[in-house]
């Protein structure tokens, strides 16, 4: 078990108070940080976009056992940037790739899933709104584009969008007339399918990824306008969001329009949906959500 774990149930009652003052957008529990470089020591961290020049503390300077690292970046949903070339392709379809809704906006088609016998999409959930008619690739990338599905659920607590794909030949009325949707030539791979990356074949449990902090372990995604990105495990918070930071100084791992990629480990195992990375200029922090709690939450599978 790592040395984060005992401090979780006193974070989480501090973590309300923490995250109620207008400039911190982040708080966890992760490395200490000095000079910008990672120390050895475990830390009570909170993210401002500029700290205090009077100097005001938002927390003690010690956390139980742990020390208070306030650390000065900044953190922004990820929608609509260009995308990569090669990540716009329809057929087939698969994680990685570009979808957005019918008239603005643009993320990643995280991954293939289950529920029960449909086959659906899971995303970030500022991707789109409910109810939304979500196109591959994204309109916004004037490419040519069609419907693959809408949205049925959407929760903003656990940053999830759920879209529910279109059988093949779908009839829908649109002013009183029949119109084909989802043609028989758009081909899904096998659920848990990503670009570039293993099939994911499981889902980490909240104690996984306290483990893969405590062992500095690699994540991966493979996203619509970074491609595949490698990161640390850097830090967790009381909800299991996990946030990772570039295996090389200077490295970007996440754009605008990665919004709703998967990170998870190289052999496979979902971790969490990227949902948040740092604004141009800030060290490169992405932030992702418990993927865990959505396949439960929703029913899902692999």
């Amino acid at each position: 078990m790592s040395s984060l774990r005992p401090h979780l149930d006193e974070f989480a009652n501090l973590r309300a108070q923490l995250l109620s003052f207008s400039d911190v957008h982040h708080a966890d529990l992760g490395w200490r940080y000095q000079g910008g470089e990672r120390t050895e020591e475990p830390a009570l961290r909170i993210f401002v976009p500029r700290k205090r020049r009077d100097g005001a503390g938002l927390a003690p300077s010690i956390f139980g056992r742990l020390r208070v690292d306030v650390r000065e970046i900044a953190v922004e949903r990820q929608c609509e940037a260009l995308p990569e070339a090669g990540r716009l392709s329809r057929k087939p379809l698969q994680g990685g790739l570009s979808i957005g809704p019918k008239r603005s906006g643009a993320g990643t088609l995280g991954v293939l899933v289950q529920r029960g016998k449909q086959r659906c999409i899971l995303t970030a959930d500022h991707v789109a709104e409910a109810g939304a008619e979500i196109h591959q690739p994204a309109p916004q990338d004037s490419l040519g584009h069609g419907r693959i599905g809408e949205v049925v659920e959407r929760n903003e607590d656990w940053k999830a969008l759920l879209i529910r794909l279109d059988t093949p030949e779908k009839k829908v009325e649109k002013k009183g007339l029949a119109k084909l949707l989802a043609p028989k030539d758009v081909e899904f791979r096998p659920s848990g399918t990503m670009l570039a990356l293993p099939r994911l074949r499981s889902v980490a449990s909240l104690e996984d990824c306290f483990n893969y902090w405590a062992a500095r372990r690699i994540l991966v995604k493979s996203g619509r306008t970074t491609g595949v990105t490698r990161a640390y495990v850097d830090g967790i918070d009381s909800d299991g969001v996990v946030s990772l930071v570039a295996t090389k100084k200077g490295e970007e791992i996440s754009c605008g329009g990665d919004s709703g990629a998967i990170w998870c480990t190289e052999e496979g195992v979902a971790v969490g949906i990227h949902y948040a990375g740092s604004v141009p200029g800030a060290p490169a922090l992405a932030l992702a959500a418990p993927l865990w709690r959505v396949m439960e939450g929703w029913g899902l599978s692999l």
